[in-house]
């Protein structure tokens, strides 16, 4: 009987252990105007059942130096994590986290300015920085088919979410990659900033291009606008 049970115990453990992967991939940003290349981000994304907990994101220069880091908890929810961004160099900060029914976010843009911190209320249904990509692969198929989605997205320096509007603008057939665009529902803010496009691969929500205004700013505290690519062999569990 109690080798019966030290066998249960190894087997329960070595299923439990299975049950959890990883996954690095590295995304490449290069500017959008020069094509320099700007800042690595590469993700390692924790998995519990097939789903996302955590990732943490290490951003580094051209020249292979740390500069910023990003840690994400997707536990509570997916399309809503907490998060928690710092670049080392800038002073750029950024977080959410929440509690019950609300969301505290914090935002400095850089060293001369001091973090300032607001507690609203969580809406139902929303997004929340990384979750974006959570959002896509769970509504693959309505985008695929053509459908016009709006959701809330937070915009931490606003420290407020504002109605986006996501559809598949054209689809590739050479590249084999459905083209997405990301933009303000609101007239008004669509007039003051430029969209988001976003490549993905044709047969799955895997994301290969960004285009648009990165999380990563200057010294001044301005977002930059890059393209990112990541290589799709990337996209590879492994076990922890």
């Amino acid at each position: 009987m109690k080798q019966f049970l030290i066998i249960l115990l190894i087997l329960s453990s070595t299923q439990a252990f299975a049950e959890t992967r990883t996954n690095e991939r590295t995304g490449y940003a290069h500017d959008l105007d020069s094509d320099t290349l700007i800042y690595t981000e590469t993700h390692l994304e924790t998995y519990e059942d097939n789903r996302i907990v955590s990732d943490k994101v290490t951003y580094k220069n051209a020249a292979g130096d740390v500069i910023a880091e990003k840690q994400v908890d997707y536990t509570e929810n997916n399309t809503m994590p907490d998060f928690s961004l710092t670049n080392y160099v800038t002073g750029h900060q950024e977080s959410a986290s929440k509690q019950t029914s609300e969301l505290t976010i914090a935002f400095a843009k850089n060293n001369s300015e001091d973090k300032k911190s607001k507690t609203i209320p969580l809406p139902d249904i929303g997004i929340i920085d990384a979750g974006f990509d959570q959002f896509i692969i769970s509504n693959w198929e309505a985008l695929v088919n053509e459908e016009r989605l709006v959701r809330k997205m937070l915009i931490p320096s606003m420290r407020q979410f504002i109605e986006f509007r996501i559809y598949q603008e054209k689809i590739d057939t050479e590249q084999q990659r459905r083209i997405l665009k990301v933009e303000p529902d609101s007239f008004l803010f669509r007039f003051l900033g430029d969209p988001l496009v976003l490549e993905y691969d044709m047969a799955q929500p895997k994301l290969l291009l960004f285009k648009g205004t990165s999380n990563m700013r200057d010294e001044k505290g301005k977002n930059l606008q890059v393209s990112i690519s990541f290589p799709i062999d990337d996209y590879q569990l492994s076990k922890k």
